[in-house]
């Protein structure tokens, strides 16, 4: 087993660095799914992305993740785990080894009134690290109140894109269908109003990096007109990579990247059968 594995010394508040981990989670297109018996998030069918693992845990003040890739011979049929490195798959292996050290650079961004100024590594590849409880199954999708981890059922409808709360619990209404930009609260607990404080704000996850690339797809997905088959891969891979993109802050790349692979994905299909129909009709 051949996991990138990291232990950093982090000293942050729980619900910072929860509300990170899912923001990564979220634009990246992780869900969590129980694989081999172990809860884990998963990015990626394998179809046309490769399948992408993680684990983490927070405890102590110390952050534990755990990540991997397989490949996938079959919908569904994995091979044995792999290192983000190496000739095979090398690119999205590449790529994703980028987001997580991205990840960790976002993790140790200074916080107000924040003493520690960044992480410490703790260990390069350990195997021996704090195992993942992945809050019992049920991490919570937006909001972490106190430093705490919600034990019951997880938060739903609302998506917060930057914001946590720092400090007593919401004792009002949910907040519920709200999106929120970048900011979280530190001071007293909301009751009956959003806002009690000015907002601070945190650096979140850019997938705004992936737009160049799924551009690049989605252009070459004009192959189609030669070679209908290859059209259809890199027009898909376009497509895939736009979405991700889109969550990003080159929106106007990513919009373009997934027009063009609808458009260049149309073309090859259309491509595709004429060339069937020719043949059966000789």
């Amino acid at each position: 087993m051949g996991r990138y594995i990291r232990d950093i010394v982090l000293n942050k508040p729980n619900d910072f660095v929860a509300f990170m981990i899912n923001d990564y989670l979220n634009k990246e297109g992780f869900k969590l799914v129980e694989f081999k018996g172990q809860q884990v998030f998963r990015c990626g069918g394998g179809l046309f992305e490769m399948p992408k693992f993680l684990v983490w845990n927070y405890q102590n003040g110390v952050f534990h993740m755990e990540a991997w890739v397989r490949i996938c011979w079959l919908p569904g049929v994995y091979g044995k785990e792999n290192e983000i490195k190496g000739f095979n798959g090398a690119l999205p292996k590449q790529m994703y080894k980028q987001s997580l050290e991205e990840l960790e650079r976002l993790l140790q961004q200074p916080l107000p009134n924040d003493n520690n100024q960044g992480g410490v590594n703790m260990s390069e590849n350990n195997n021996q690290g704090v195992n993942n409880l992945l809050n019992q199954g049920t991490y919570n999708q937006g909001m972490y109140n106190q430093g705490m981890y919600n034990q019951g059922m997880p938060n739903q409808g609302m998506q917060n894109q930057g914001m946590y709360n720092q400090g007593m619990p919401n004792q009002g209404m949910p907040n519920q269908g709200m999106q929120n930009q970048g900011m979280y609260n530190q001071g007293m607990p909301n009751q009956g109003s959003y806002f009690n404080q000015p907002p601070t704000y945190v650096q979140g996850v850019d997938t705004g990096r992936y737009a160049g690339l799924s551009l690049g797809f989605s252009i070459a997905g004009l192959l189609g007109l030669l070679i209908p088959i290859l059209g259809v891969i890199f027009a898909s891979l376009g497509i895939t990579y736009s979405r991700k993109a889109a969550k990003g802050s080159k929106t106007g790349m990513a919009t373009a990247a997934m027009v063009i692979g609808i458009i260049t994905m149309v073309i090859s299909i259309i491509n595709w059968a004429a060339g069937i129909y020719i043949v059966l009709n000789r």
